[in-house]
């Protein structure tokens, strides 16, 4: 007997007349007890002893609703959301439990409930005022939102978080790192910070707090790697915003010597290979996005989402945050004619990496890398569940389930199909999926739509336009790296000036788009392509004027040593005069 548990049962796309087939093929499977079989004309398969168990949301969201004729063949519950009683009392007991189990002081005990209630609270309205819509399909909060904010709470110390002081901007850093770092425009960003954090704060969490103390200066910042080459990593704030360019640009040389030991190559926009040097500028919006990535990878099954138009430095960011979190980076090459099978057995590699060596690694996908929509069919089950339907064959299945056995022994598992439930489990344990998408156009909402679990199981971190701080920043390390004295001279100057124009041509952009109803896009890669194009003009024709002024200079000395030779021939004429 066989118990069959369908996930997401409303998610199939409908057929253009709104028929479903997979729908429709269980449908006869439940109700006339089998099917045709595909590869036999007329050869009916009997189905018995198995017990269907589906699972489905509300009909929204790209979720359709569920026809008659398939619930008629259930028996049907309706699980309502968690009441914020509930809520509370889970996440009440789990901090509670932490702050005593760790011996926290009695003044960060006394704030549990106070945080917990402030957060529900603070959950309950984001998710009723900020909806999706065709412009943010990623505005969708669930209870996994709530629970890393208390799973990011629970990785300090006592010696960190004495005072409730510290508690407090722990909590609000983590409230941001979850439900703010998402919000794609400032209006949603204020209302966020002033309506909700201000109003929880005052009501919930007592003291005097003020939008200054938290939202304004430099932001909140808290991270386990400000040590660099400590043993032990702390999850400590950080308390002076400017230290961290720094600290940043030495984990940088570090990923750089390693890369050029072995078989890096230099790649001034970052959007090369695994092994490519960087060759970043910490600006402060850089500063933030790579704390932010680092933090999802040091936590335990953390995936992340992250939104940005190309070239604004995911990839690099998100290499650079694997090797500071001490993961190794794994990335598909996509070539002409890049299948599905080529796909599948990256993943074999990739679950064996992960499950069977036990070694913590980040899959970084960026979309111009999903060639086929089945790559993120696949993605999608992985964050989902950890499995990929089909993806073992029996033998591949048992290889790994050996592999594994003498671990999962030691923790008391000997049945095989336990096995591989723990094989999966290490999967997921030691596996970060880094997803990095544009959201130009409409394929980040269909997706999105589609794959419920890029949003439901990731950390999502919004990417905006470099502000004139970047933009000025990447100018001048672009002009500092060329050849020739004369573009130094210049640098103050250039740079500046490549800003501006960039600026100004965005302006311009928004123009055309508001008269004619045209999109131009204007993205980072475009900044970097048109000072790369300058600085090859400039070389081009600084060795043309090279050249000339060479054989000018020659000229001059050809001439010169006729004139010399001829002034001696003339003397030798007149001495030898009769």
């Amino acid at each position: 007997k066989v118990v069959l548990f369908i996930d997401d049962l409303n998610m199939p796309a409908l057929e253009t007349f709104g028929a479903s087939p997979p729908i429709e093929l269980l449908r006869q499977m439940m109700g006339n007890g089998g099917f045709y079989d595909r590869k036999v004309a007329g050869f009916w398969k009997h189905v018995q002893d198995v017990t269907v168990v589906a699972a489905c949301g509300p009909p929204e969201g790209g979720r359709n609703p569920v026809t008659a004729r398939l619930t008629r063949l259930f028996h049907l519950l309706h699980i309502p959301t968690l009441s914020d009683e509930s809520m509370k009392r889970i996440f009440h007991s789990i901090l509670q439990g932490f702050f005593q189990a760790k011996n926290f002081s009695g003044e960060v005990r006394d704030m549990a409930k106070s945080l917990v209630n402030a957060s529900v609270e603070i959950f309950n309205k984001t998710r009723d005022t900020m909806r999706p819509k065709p412009t943010t399909p990623h505005y969708t909060f669930n209870l996994r939102d709530l629970a890393k904010v208390f799973q990011g709470i629970t990785q300090v110390t006592p010696r960190v978080c004495k005072l409730k002081r510290s508690v407090t901007r722990l909590w609000i850093h983590e409230l941001l790192r979850c439900f703010y770092d998402r919000l794609a425009t400032q209006e949603d960003r204020t209302y966020f910070t002033e309506d909700l954090m201000m109003d929880a704060l005052t009501r919930f969490v007592s003291g005097q707090h003020s939008h200054a103390d938290y939202f304004e200066g430099d932001p909140l910042v808290w991270a386990d790697f400000l040590r660099i080459g400590a043993v032990d990593r702390v999850y400590e704030e950080l308390t002076e915003f400017k230290k961290l360019p720094g600290i940043l640009s030495d984990y940088q040389d570090d990923y750089n010597a390693y890369m050029s030991g072995g078989t890096g190559r230099e790649d001034d926009d970052g959007s090369g290979g695994a092994k490519s040097v960087l060759n970043l500028v910490f600006f402060k919006d850089h500063c933030e996005h790579l704390v932010r990535i680092i933090r999802i990878l040091r936590q335990p099954r953390g995936n992340a989402l992250l939104v940005g138009v190309g070239g604004s430095g995911k990839r690099s960011l998100t290499r650079l945050a694997a090797s500071i979190a001490e993961r190794q980076t794994l990335e598909i090459a996509v070539g002409k004619g890049y299948s599905m099978n080529e796909f599948h057995e990256f993943l074999l590699d990739l679950y064996t990496t992960a499950g069977v060596q036990c070694k913590p690694c980040v899959f970084l996908i960026s979309d111009n890398q999903i060639v086929h929509e089945g790559m993120l069919e696949d993605v999608n089950n992985i964050l989902n569940s950890g499995e990929v339907p089909s993806l073992f064959t029996p033998d591949e299945r048992e290889k790994r389930v050996s592999a594994c056995l003498e671990a999962a022994q030691e923790r008391g598992i000997s049945d095989r199909d336990d096995v591989y439930n723990f094989f999966i489990s290490r999967v997921r344990d030691n596996m970060h999926i880094v997803l990095c998408m544009s959201p130009v156009g409409d394929t980040f909402r269909t997706r999105c739509r589609q794959f419920p679990s890029l949003t439901n199981c990731c950390v999502i971190d919004w990417f905006d336009e470099w502000p004139k701080e970047a933009l000025l920043g990447v100018a001048q390390r672009l002009f500092e790296d060329a050849d020739g004295g004369e573009s130094n001279q210049l640098l103050p100057i250039l740079a500046p000036l490549c800003v501006d124009i960039h600026t100004t041509v965005i302006r311009v952009a928004h123009e055309y788009w508001e008269e004619l109803r045209r999109r131009y896009y204007i993205t980072p890669t475009s900044y970097l392509e048109f000072i790369e194009l300058y600085k090859a003009l400039y070389s081009e024709q600084r060795a043309v004027l090279e050249e000339q002024l060479s054989r000018v200079v020659n000229g001059k000395q050809k001439m010169k040593e006729t004139d010399e030779t001829i002034a001696k021939m003339k003397e030798e004429m007149r001495q030898n005069a009769p």
